[in-house]
């Protein structure tokens, strides 16, 4: 599971809406590195900057994004279960400024889901990646 996502040309299959990543600084995918992210999500064009805060795999990778008033500290934590299997949990950190506020106010159970989204597409991904 590892090596499929630690991989950003992987990122492009179970990321949704990921259009284009641009490497800014740092190491590339490595701790201190900076990106720039651009989304299209829902009609719209969202740039994020991802920060890796630490990256340390098979055991954990933790990275701050921002995006317009969004901010978001997001832990990754993964356990070797067997050969077959590794358990991911993650912590998620969010911060909203303006409008967002509200949103994630109005809408926690809505922004829980859509954290939850990328694990769940990486894990139907990597499933597709194990049987072939």
């Amino acid at each position: 599971m590892i090596p499929l996502m630690d991989s950003w040309e992987n990122l492009y299959f179970w990321m949704e809406g990921l259009q284009s990543h641009e490497h800014l600084s740092g190491e590339a995918g490595k701790t201190g590195a900076v990106t720039k992210m651009m989304f299209k999500i829902r009609g719209r064009d969202v740039e994020m900057t991802e920060t890796v805060i630490r990256h340390d795999f098979p055991d954990c990778f933790d990275a701050d994004y921002r995006s317009p008033g969004i901010f978001s500290s997001v832990k990754n934590h993964f356990e070797i279960v067997n050969e077959k299997c590794t358990r991911w949990t993650q912590d998620c950190d969010f911060q909203c400024t303006g409008f967002m506020r509200v949103i994630l106010f109005l809408m926690p159970r809505a922004i829980r889901r859509q954290s939850h989204k990328p694990m769940q597409d990486f894990k139907k991904f990597a499933e597709s990646r194990s049987t072939t």
